[in-house]
Order: C-alpha cells, then sequence, then structure tokens
C-alpha cells in the first residue's frame, strides 16, 4: 500500500537567537492550538535566557506574545536581556510564564484539583437562616456539576451547574455572610454566585475546614467555570487565591510556586494564623473511646444498606418495574449519571471508613495497653469506659471483618511507636471525621432509596402514560 504524503501538512519552524545561542521550535499546527504554542514558545526562551528579557521581531521591534495571533513558518525572533528593572510588562519579567493564557484543563494544577473534587470532601454549608450544616460535596463524573448530600433535598435541589455559575467571591462577602458572620473562618470562605430553577439570583456559601481544601476548591472551581465558557487562563489567575502561592513568588520559587498542592499535609497550607483550622479539638480519653465505638455501631447499622446497594443496576432496576422511558422525567438526562455517582459515592465512603476505623481501633488498643498505667479516668466514668473498652476489643478480635486490613498495612517498628503528646489529639481528629463520614453515608444512603421509593415509581407508572396518551 502506497501512502501519499502530499497532503500532510507542513511543519512550522520557529528560530530564537540570543547571544551565540540559537534554538527551533517545530511543530505542526493541526496538533497544537496557539496558547499551547506560545507556552511552548516562552520555555524555549527561557532555556537560552534565564534572567529578565525582551522579545524582538526580526525587525528589532518589541513585542508582546500575548498580541500574536498567528506564527509563521521559518519566522526569526531574537531574544535581549533586559536593560532597565522596571518592569513594562508582565509577560517579560521573572515570572512572565505564569501570565501566559491557555485552555483551563491544560494546567496540572487544574487537573490535580478536579480530581480532588470528584473524591469530595466535607464543607461547612451556610443556609438562609444562619445556620451550618456540614455536607459533603462532590464534583459529579462528567465534572459538569457540584453536588452535596442532604436528607431534605433530592438530588435535583442538592446541586449546582457549572455553566449556571455567574461569580465566585472569596471571604465572606456575600449577602448571607454578612449576615451570619463567622469573622474567624472568614479566609477559609468562598460564595458561588448562580440562578437558581426559579431563575433568582443566588449564592452557595462554603466555609472549608483547612486552607488545603480552600486551595484546591476555588482552583477547581475556577479552572472548570472557565472551560465550560471557552476562556483561557493563565496560572497566576488560576492560583492567586492561595497564599502559599505569593509566599513561594515572593521568595523567587518560580519554578516551584505551586508544589505546595500536590503535598497532601493540610497543615502545612494554614496562613499565619497557625490554629485557623476547624480541626482543632481535643477531647478526653472517655469521649474518644466512646466515639470510637459509636463509630463501630454506625458502620454495622450500615453495612446491610450497603451490601444491598452494591447488587443494584439503578437503570436496569427501573427496567425492571417496566418503566420505559424513565429519564424522560428527569430536567437533565445527566441525573441518570449522579444517582450511579451516588450509589459510587457511598461504597467508597463506607470502604474507607471501615479501613480508617480499623486502623484506629488497632492503634488505640495498641496504645492503651502500653500506657494502661498511666491513663486517668473520672472515677464516675470508670465502668463505663471499661465496658466500652470491653466491646471496643471485642470489636477488634470478631466483630469488625475488615480487620483483614491489618495483614494488608505493612506497618515498620520505627513507624509503629506512638507518639503519647500526639496521638489522642490526632485520632479525636480522626475518630470526629470517620463520624462525620459515616453521617454522609447515611443521608446518601436515605435519599439514594427514596428515589427508588414503589410510591415514586407508581407515580412515574402514571405520568408515563399520561406521556403516551
Amino acid at each position: 500500500m502506497l501512502i501519499n504524503y502530499q497532503n500532510e501538512p507542513e511543519k512550522i519552524t520557529i528560530t530564537l537567537i540570543f547571544e551565540d545561542k540559537e534554538s527551533q521550535i517545530s511543530f505542526n499546527p493541526q496538533d497544537i492550538n496557539l496558547e499551547d504554542t506560545k507556552f511552548m514558545f516562552m520555555c524555549s526562551c527561557e532555556s537560552l535566557c534565564d534572567t529578565e528579557f525582551d522579545i524582538l521581531d526580526f525587525s528589532g521591534k518589541i513585542i508582546d506574545i500575548n498580541l500574536i495571533n498567528e506564527f509563521k513558518n521559518k519566522s526569526i525572533f531574537y531574544i535581549r536581556k533586559k536593560q532597565t528593572n522596571k518592569l513594562s510588562n508582565l509577560i517579560v519579567d521573572g515570572r512572565r510564564k505564569l501570565y501566559v493564557e491557555i485552555e483551563p484543563l491544560r494546567h496540572i494544577e487544574s487537573q490535580f484539583a478536579i480530581k480532588f473534587m470528584l473524591i469530595g470532601s466535607n464543607l461547612f454549608k451556610l443556609t438562609n437562616k444562619g445556620v451550618t450544616h456540614l455536607r459533603l460535596f462532590q464534583l459529579s463524573n462528567d465534572s459538569k456539576r457540584i453536588l452535596w448530600y442532604s436528607k431534605s433535598k433530592n438530588l435535583k435541589e442538592a446541586n449546582l451547574s457549572i455553566e449556571n455559575i455567574k461569580d465566585i467571591s472569596l471571604g465572606q462577602v456575600s449577602e448571607k455572610f454578612c449576615k451570619f458572620p463567622n469573622k474567624a473562618l472568614e479566609l477559609l470562605s468562598f460564595s458561588i454566585y448562580y440562578y437558581n430553577k426559579n431563575n433568582y439570583y443566588s449564592s452557595l456559601d462554603l466555609t472549608c475546614k483547612n486552607e488545603y481544601e480552600f486551595n484546591l476548591w476555588v482552583l477547581g472551581i475556577k479552572a472548570l467555570y472557565s472551560h465550560i465558557k471557552g476562556k483561557i487562563i493563565s496560572k497566576n489567575d488560576l492560583l492567586r487565591h492561595c497564599y502559599k502561592y505569593h509566599e513561594e513568588i515572593n521568595k523567587g520559587n518560580i519554578s516551584k510556586c505551586s508544589n505546595f498542592l500536590f503535598n497532601n499535609i493540610e497543615n502545612d497550607f494554614l496562613t499565619p494564623k497557625k490554629n485557623l483550622t476547624l480541626e482543632n479539638r481535643y477531647s478526653t480519653i472517655f469521649d474518644i473511646s466512646k466515639g470510637l465505638l459509636v463509630n463501630c455501631q454506625k458502620l454495622e447499622k450500615l453495612r446491610g444498606g450497603i451490601e444491598e446497594i452494591k447488587e443494584k443496576d439503578i437503570l436496569n432496576n427501573y427496567n425492571e418495574n417496566n418503566i420505559e422511558g424513565y429519564q424522560l422525567l428527569f430536567d437533565e438526562e445527566d441525573i441518570v449519571e449522579d444517582l450511579e455517582t451516588q450509589k459510587n459515592q457511598m461504597i467508597n465512603l463506607f470502604n474507607n471508613c471501615e479501613k480508617e476505623i480499623t486502623i484506629s481501633l488497632y492503634n488505640f488498643l495498641k496504645w492503651y495497653n502500653e500506657n494502661n498505667n498511666q491513663i486517668n479516668v473520672e472515677e464516675n466514668e470508670k465502668k463505663e469506659f471499661n465496658d466500652i473498652m470491653i466491646q471496643l476489643k471485642f470489636s477488634y478480635d470478631s466483630y469488625l471483618p475488615s480487620i483483614k486490613i491489618i495483614k494488608e498495612i505493612n506497618i515498620k517498628e520505627e513507624e509503629n511507636k506512638i507518639n503519647h503528646k500526639d496521638f489522642l489529639k490526632n485520632l479525636d481528629i480522626q475518630t470526629w471525621k470517620i463520624e462525620v463520614d459515616l453521617e454522609n453515608i447515611n443521608d446518601i444512603l436515605i435519599r439514594f432509596k427514596s428515589s427508588q421509593n414503589p410510591t415514586i415509581i407508581n407515580n412515574i407508572k402514571s405520568i408515563l402514560k399520561e406521556i403516551t396518551k
């Protein structure tokens, strides 16, 4: 078979000259868009000159890379060190590549933030009455909607389409936040403005538990909004809300300015107010042991419902009830996909809680055995505490099937030594997190089952009959 090369598009070659150095860039214009080409161009310039520079065309005129609409074949550009410290254009200073605008989802920071949002996290949602609810927020599988889980709202009410977003503000400046402020958490708060189903301008007012969550959620929403609206965005615009980003820039760490996002050590991302986190809490050993036991009991109560859900296929379940065209009843057919997202989120959360409870029990009982002589419990709590410890040991030995997880964890001896000072504090935080996740599982399970209620199914059948008529 003969291959015809006559119609193959011509590659474009650009030459860059700096002093006695020369570099060439070659690319196929059909394989790379203009924004990515500009980014590649700037990276090549930086490889030739490691200080501030101007870009000159063949005639010797200084050009602005952002104003170039097309790169012509065999073009020649000269790179010249800047003669003054005065910054005339952001694109040619020491931070120039941070201001090159490209497709939002091409930024590696955007991709990481979206993965984080797909997993979901517990955020505080401010209601119209000033009540704060802790809710699990998650990005839908198609990355088009933000979902949250609540027993009081169905799936159509508890989601926000990215394309309906009109603006986002940082801090507590929305009408609701101004009416019910919490200044201690202002730096962890943000608001999303949108038009609701009644076409009223509304806001979704959220507070994160730490700055790590805040950075990634705001970044991800910026990227997704720009992507859906067909806008391009620079790395600086994506990260300008991050305190750590500005800190790295001021230190001159341009190439490492976003590394803090990829290190999941939440305490490293706090602002100068080092105590600015909702996870700074402490309880007694009696409270912690009681919390562990409650989590074990909640886990077992949820197990049956989760096992039942695992066996169900959402769409096939409706087909078994002879409900053809079920999707016609949804305002958006994507909501069927969101039901599957709910199911997967429940199962993943349950599996993770099972693992974390097992590890917490393992560490707590080990710590208890090593420090039994140093443990002080109030006299009026001793009997109940001893009963709780018996039940926890029983759960560890036989009640929790997830105990097999421990055998899969390779714990080195030096890592296995527990710091007495910080152990109870860290365990208390972990127990609280598990408790929140178990409540989220219960909320999702209730809402998931209600979506398959026989009464609802019968109503759907009636509506479909009317549609058929």
